[in-house]
């Protein structure tokens, strides 16, 4: 994972400096590094790691339907009465 570098003093003197109250810029401060310090943070690399799972699986979906579906028609033209 990687990790965002957040300067919460310099935030929180920006948000004071435009008119917010100190306790809440400060708690803004806080909020805002704690989700950059979360740990579930999903990175381009995971991404593209999930996504290349999520094409495989799907490929494999359609691959197994349509040879259902082709198994289904030969069974359904096999056993229908010739006309």
């Amino acid at each position: 994972m990687t990790t965002v570098t957040f300067n919460t003093l310099a935030f929180s003197e920006r948000l004071k400096a435009s008119g917010v109250p100190e306790s809440q810029a400060k708690e803004h401060a806080m909020a805002l590094s704690d989700a950059f310090e979360a740990k579930d943070l999903a990175t381009k690399q995971d991404i593209k790691i999930a996504i290349a799972e999520l094409e495989t699986s799907l490929i494999k979906w359609v691959v197994g339907t349509g040879l259902a579906i082709v198994g289904i028609m030969f069974a359904l033209l096999r056993f229908m009465p010739p006309s």
